[in-house]
């Protein structure tokens, strides 16, 4: 070997130390990623082979430590041979015994290993994307900390919606006496508040007002300083933390490089977490929405649409709930006398509280018709048994009774808070309004309830409605209000009952078009008809709720 050493590429310094022969040369990090310096050597799978291997350590000028590793195959190439021009080229190619000053194999060594990062990220971040559980996600996410850092321990850390505190998932979390921790106080607050990992290198390092928060504490057990917090967020919203202890010593700067080249995998999980959170929300949904389903039957059965004739009156009524379900009820009971007693009611609000307020409402109500069938009395009863209940639930309900005598042409009215119910009087050829005053139901348990009695003959009409009826709104936010329903009914006052329900909501829906209820709305119609004295046409005197 005559020619100068440092005058040759190492291309050339290979094949003069080899002379020639297929010796395969490999430069293997501290992670035990190997490197080809040579064509052989790019066809031999150097981790199948670890044992024909011969190495000699060596570092770089800049620290970072590596193996010149030389394979034998047994046939062309000695072991003696392989093992001496590792170490001799080991040691022509740097300054000295084992040192490496190759400004061309130390970038190739940091491409290699920026390339192996990045297919190692690429591979975990996969492996986490098909997490199917946070505890999966957890499962996977620690090893692949273990293999990417140097720290000694890693957790994830999980955030539920409404709650101050974040809890460790997984058993290692467990079994290493790793508890929850508070999100919105002290120096975990702040990290979390950050846009990226926050870095703690002592308890020391702490302001003092915040070194008492882990100082002593449950937290000092089993935080391992020097340590990081990386957030993890979808759309702003805080789902979780990493947790890395136990972190190199004095390599600040290394470990804030490495946990940027490692934000993908922590994106990942956060995405993972979003994902995961959306499909348990849609699970839920979608057992609330069977929920409803059911509940919305059930009311259904409950409040079914009405239609009866009767001696001297035809009736018919119906519901249209704003939610799946509503507060809105109505019932009707004939007595022994033939004597029908229609029931409006409206719990405030809508939804399934005001549902569950309307079947209390419904069934005390049914009740006390059957034990006393005076209006205003069966409103005190029903509110002195409902108070409770519906006060302490933050409720309260309106409600209107009236009973028609239709061989004396005469209606007894009761009222709680409700709405004016709408009288046409077809002898006087006008609307009367006939308003009884009255606390709702729910105020106060000592409220009495005034009763009222008014002429109701052959051809009246009488609509008992709820406030979601006036309340209803068009496109430009105008209300169908009282007027709207009077100029109905004066259209349609010639109909049957039947009709007259069918077109106001004909009329309704017409007006309010693609909007939607605000409210629970309700409307019943009571026709008066002759009495006639074929007994074909009497009552069954059934009831009817």
């Amino acid at each position: 070997m005559s020619t100068r050493l440092d005058t040759l590429t190492r291309t050339e310094l290979i094949g003069q130390v080899t002379d020639g022969t297929p010796c395969p040369l490999f430069l293997v990090d501290e992670r035990g990623r190997s490197h080809p310096l040579n064509a052989p050597a790019r066809r031999v799978d150097l981790a199948e082979h670890h044992d024909q291997a011969f190495v000699s350590p060596v570092s770089f000028s800049d620290g970072r430590n590596a193996s010149m590793v030389g394979y034998c195959d047994g046939t062309d190439t000695s072991p003696a041979l392989v093992s001496a021009v590792v170490v001799l080229l080991a040691d022509l190619l740097g300054q000295g015994p084992c040192k490496l000053d190759d400004p061309v194999l130390e970038r190739d060594l940091s491409d290699l290993e920026a390339r192996a990062d990045r297919d190692e990220l690429e591979e975990w971040r996969l492996r986490l994307a098909a997490a199917k559980s946070a505890a999966e996600l957890a499962v996977l996410l620690v090893p692949a900390l273990h293999a990417t850092t140097d720290c000694g321990a890693a957790h994830l850390f999980l955030a539920e919606r409404d709650d101050a505190e974040l809890a460790p998932v997984g058993s290692d979390a467990a079994e290493s006496g790793v508890g929850a921790v508070l999100a919105s106080t002290g120096w975990i607050g702040w990290a979390l508040e950050q846009d990226g990992p926050s870095m703690l290198r002592s308890f020391h390092h702490l302001p003092e007002t915040l070194q008492g928060e882990l100082h002593g504490c449950a937290l000092e057990s089993w935080f391992d300083v020097p340590l990081a917090l990386v957030p993890l967020r979808s759309a702003g919203e805080l789902l979780g933390f990493v947790y890395l202890g136990g972190l190199r010593r004095g390599a600040a700067d290394q470990t804030r490089q490495r946990l940027a080249t490692l934000q993908p995998l922590f994106d990942q999980v956060a995405a993972g977490l979003a994902g995961l959170r959306l499909q348990r929300e849609a699970r839920t949904a979608r057992r609330l929405e069977h929920e409803l389903d059911i509940a919305r039957r059930l009311q259904t059965r409950l409040v079914p649409d009405l239609h009866r004739k009767g001696t001297g009156y035809e009736v018919a009524g119906s519901s249209r709930s704003a939610a799946q379900v509503g507060g809105d009820g109505f019932g009707l009971r004939i007595d022994d006398a033939g004597r029908p007693s229609l029931s409006v009611f409206d719990v405030a609000g809508h939804g399934i509280g005001a549902a569950l307020g309307m079947g209390l409402v419904r069934s005390i109500l049914k009740r006390e018709l059957e034990a006393d069938d005076q209006p205003g009395l069966a409103l005190r009863e029903t509110n002195r048994r409902t108070h409770e209940d519906l006060a302490g639930s933050g409720l309260f309900a309106t409600a209107a009774l009236l009973r028609l005598d239709p061989e004396k042409n005469r209606l007894e009215i009761a009222s709680a808070g409700h709405p004016p119910m709408v009288h046409w009087s077809a002898r006087d050829r006008r609307f009367q309004e006939d308003h009884v005053g009255g606390l709702p139901l729910g105020l106060e348990a000592s409220a009495g309830f005034p009763e009222l009695v008014t002429d109701f003959g052959p051809g009246d009409l009488v609509v008992l409605h709820t406030d979601g009826v006036l309340e209803a709104e068009n496109a430009d936010g105008e209300r169908f209000g009282r007027h709207r329903l009077l100029g109905a009914l004066h259209r349609l006052r010639r109909k049957d009952a039947r009709q007259v329900l069918r077109g106001l909501w004909r009329e309704l829906a017409t007006f309010t078009g693609d909007r939607p209820l605000r409210d629970d709305a309700t409307l019943v119609v009571l026709r008066g008809e002759r009495v006639s004295s074929d007994p074909s046409t009497a009552d069954s005197r059934k009831a009817n709720q």
